[in-house]
């Protein structure tokens, strides 16, 4: 068929199938690492009901929790996934 190789064809689709359908895992591990700092975050700053403002306390609560969340969480990934980045 004109020097066209199926069969690398078809391992490359293959290779990138796989590469795309990791990339889309890491994206669905992070939105559900996401959705975790949040659950942990509200329950630990958010005293008593929602209401329409937060105030000072809660708002520096929820950056704080945040922070120190992604500090244990994030940067250790990041680091083992590449040596160059800094915390």
């Amino acid at each position: 068929m004109d020097g066209f190789d199926f069969n690398s064809s078809e391992k490359a689709d293959a290779s990138e199938l796989q590469r795309m359908i990791a990339i889309e895992q890491q994206k669905a591990q992070f939105q559900a690492q996401v959705h975790n700092f949040t659950e942990v975050c509200w329950d630990k700053c958010m005293d008593g009901g929602p209401s329409s403002k937060l105030d000072s306390r809660t708002e520096i609560c929820l950056v704080n929790c945040v922070d120190q969340l992604c500090i244990v969480f994030v940067c250790p990934c990041e680091i083992h996934n590449n040596s160059t980045t800094k915390c």
